[in-house]
């Protein structure tokens, strides 16, 4: 298993602020190296190795989107934690019935050996486009040999364009095209092993979306996959933004060839560039969420916005104070309600939370923060702002998370307003910023979310009630089931609780697996 290395320590806190990457973690002792050789020895198949789903009916329960399995179970909530109900596999979204055609996988990070093995065998060696941003974020072709043996088996390769300095290519989407039409996955996980191995990630999947009538497969071509305010034109717009090289044209064509009429969610998306004039500033960004929520007219009122989330970039001094990004733009765009304005609070791991995970301190790797930023951001643990991570109704408080939610909780009991499940993470590159006087709109990352807004004749609610005894009268057909992963209400900071700081030593604490995180010759290391 690859392991987080970090450089230098000074280096490492600059690169957590410039670029807002993964590093892997290095000069471990042998002890440790043997010790996560062990952990990681048997196979992918072991390492995802389904639970008994709890003893409860699942009738009628169809989640709006699921959690991925993980392979370290708690035992207080073995039941539950990967429940058939609500948890899923990379395999088995790689699995389905229909027979596989081709697939296109947008993502950060890949590791193509890794990645080859998770689709089944009659599915390898069909064509695969894979889309990021960076060759250096590839794994898996180093050699003259590598790239013989993929181009056998069909693999492609295509670069986001016009990504900026500071910018990173951080959407996660697999478009599944078979024969029988087209799955859409939205996700949040990294294509590599350990991603997928112990984290809280979640998944979105569109039904099974048909092909149109032969004689009617390029009429959608001009309009974007079906009339605008829908998610095929969502899609169909933001794949634009991937150029014209014959490679993504391919791509559009086949999209333009699909019914979407059945998903009735929304795309938001952020794409690199600075957007001007009021219909190019509320496509992208923190300002499309704002306007799907405005034009959806939210139906109930809205209590409390919760943004959870793996990485936290500088925020301004004001805090949520309305003359900053977080309390002013952003918490303008995530407060759209029918009722008086939400609070807004803030879901991000503690110290304590990383440390007693199930990987201790190599979690921490994949959850970005600078302690460059330690006095900026104490606001975050005030009782009234911040919140620490629990997830004992799906038994994944020790499961670190990487998945992104961003939850308009209703101020109706046992309901929820709107939820935005992708790869959004709290920096003004992802969501952007509003500039001069409010005219323009300047984001630098590729990012992409799928919204759920809530309906009188199907109610969002959390799917938290069918695991306590409040839940039974709902009935399951009349409500939609989402599977947010943290326990609500929050569990706040405690006095001497602290944020969480990856660039930080801890010499005198011993995480769950006995390592300590230690300074040696310069370096941050695990040591025990």
């Amino acid at each position: 298993m690859a392991l987080y290395h970090s450089n230098r320590l000074q280096r490492l806190v600059g690169a957590a602020i410039r670029t807002d990457r993964y590093h892997r973690c290095r000069h471990y002792t042998t002890r440790i190296m043997a010790e996560k050789r062990s952990a990681t020895s048997s196979s992918t198949a072991v390492a995802h190795k389904e639970q008994p789903a709890p003893k409860r009916s699942t009738s009628g329960i169809r989640p709006a989107f699921k959690l991925t399995r993980i392979s370290t179970v708690d035992d207080r909530h073995r039941e539950r934690t990967n429940s058939a109900i609500f948890t899923t596999t990379i395999q088995e979204l790689l699995s389905f019935p229909e027979q596989l055609e081709a697939s296109v996988q947008f993502n950060y990070m890949i590791d193509l050996p890794w990645l080859e093995q998770q689709y089944p065998a009659s599915a390898r060696g069909k064509p695969l486009l894979l889309v990021l941003g960076k060759l250096n974020d590839l794994a898996g072709i180093e050699t003259e040999a590598d790239k013989l043996r993929y181009q056998q088996l069909k693999v492609q390769i295509a670069l986001a364009p016009n990504l900026p300095p500071y910018g990173t290519h951080h959407t996660k989407m697999m478009l599944l095209f078979y024969k029988q039409g087209l799955r859409v996955v939205v996700h949040t996980a990294n294509l590599i092993h350990r991603d997928w191995l112990d984290k809280t990630q979640g998944v979105w999947v569109s039904p099974l979306l048909p092909r149109l009538d032969p004689s009617k497969d390029r009429v959608q071509q001009a309009t974007g996959c079906g009339p605008t305010d829908t998610f095929g034109h969502d899609l169909y717009q933001y794949v634009c933004r991937y150029g014209s090289s014959t490679k993504m044209v391919s791509v559009r064509q086949r999209l333009a060839a699909h019914d979407f009429s059945a998903v009735k969610d929304r795309l938001v998306a952020s794409v690199p560039g600075t957007f001007k004039g009021d219909r190019d500033r509320h496509r992208w960004g923190h300002l499309r969420l704002r306007r799907l929520l405005e034009q959806s007219a939210v139906a109930t009122p809205v209590s409390t916005v919760v943004l959870q989330f793996s990485s936290l970039g500088k925020l301004d001094k004001s805090g949520l104070g309305p003359k900053g990004w977080l309390g002013g733009q952003v918490r303008k765009s995530m407060s759209v309600s029918s009722g008086p304005e939400p609070e807004l609070r803030i879901l991000f791991p503690s110290k304590a939370n990383v440390r007693d995970s199930n990987r201790g301190w190599q979690h921490g790797g994949s959850i970005p923060h600078s302690s460059k930023y330690e006095q900026l951001h104490d606001f975050i643990r005030g009782p009234s702002v911040g919140a620490q991570w629990q997830a004992d109704w799906c038994g994944r408080s020790r499961a670190m998370p990487h998945i992104k939610t961003f939850v308009g909780w209703s101020a109706e009991p046992d309901t929820i307003a709107w939820c935005l499940l992708g790869s959004h993470n709290l920096s003004k590159s992802a969501w952007g910023q509003v500039e001069k006087g409010d005219t323009q709109l300047s984001i630098k990352s590729y990012e992409l979310g799928v919204l759920m807004v809530s309906d009188p004749s199907q109610p969002l609610r959390p799917l938290q009630l069918k695991f306590g005894l409040s839940g039974g009268r709902y009935t399951d057909q009349s409500s939609r089931w989402l599977p947010v992963p943290y326990d609500f209400p929050l569990t706040p900071y405690a006095k001497d609780d602290e944020l969480w700081f990856w660039d930080k030593p801890f010499p005198g604490e011993y995480d769950a697996l006995g390592l300590r995180k230690v300074v040696i010759d310069g370096e941050l290391q695990l040591a025990s």
